[in-house]
């Protein structure tokens, strides 16, 4: 029989206790398992390996998936250096928040939010909310580019953004290699200068 801290690797490192459970795992084994210190308790029903970042445990104790920056970051998106570093966790559209008094900023948007990291496409939408253009613009095509957004991501990021965000949606490429490369297209097209490869 598997594990718990077997599971946990498939769920990238942190589930919920029903998720382990339907692979068999007990609640005597989950607790078993959390005195030993072969994984670790976040909060009740919430199990993660030892080591995982500790921006997403914070997330998973405030009750939903990292995101912004810090996601985008993680999955391998070029973004701007942040000096904020403020923890944001994806709460789905109803999620309940466990924190009481914290710094979280929490983004309550369309679908349902697990643990560990947001996915690519729901952690843009979040920062083109959280930052400026610029950011956002890099990001994206930086996402796109590594082929971590579809084009059914991209459509759903264009209807969950303000209309006014088309014309960042409209100048985005493909095939941009770096975020610098982005930043300087984007500069150009403002300044009314048109960069062709």
């Amino acid at each position: 029989m598997l594990q718990p801290h077997q599971i946990l690797p498939h769920f990238d490192g942190i589930a919920r206790g029903i998720q382990l459970q339907k692979f068999g795992c007990t609640r005597t084994q989950l607790a078993k398992a959390a005195r030993s210190g072969s994984i670790h308790r976040i909060r009740i029903g919430v199990y993660a390996l030892p080591g995982i970042d500790r921006r997403v445990i914070t997330a998973a104790e405030h009750g939903g998936a990292l995101t912004c920056a810090a996601a985008l970051r993680a999955h391998g998106v070029w973004i701007l250096p942040d000096p904020d570093e403020e923890i944001h966790v994806w709460m789905g559209a109803a999620g309940r928040t466990h924190h009481e008094k914290c710094a979280c900023v929490g983004h309550y948007t369309p679908g349902t939010a697990g643990l560990g990291l947001a996915p690519v496409a729901a952690a843009l939408v979040h920062l083109y909310r959280c930052t400026d253009h610029e950011t956002f613009f890099a990001a994206y095509e930086s996402a796109w580019n590594r082929r971590l957004i579809l084009a059914s991501d991209r459509d759903r990021i264009r209807q969950e953004l303000p209309v006014t965000a088309g014309w960042l949606l409209d100048l985005a490429r493909g095939d941009a290699e770096s975020g610098l490369e982005s930043l300087l297209r984007l500069r150009l097209h403002l300044l009314g200068i048109r960069l062709d490869s």
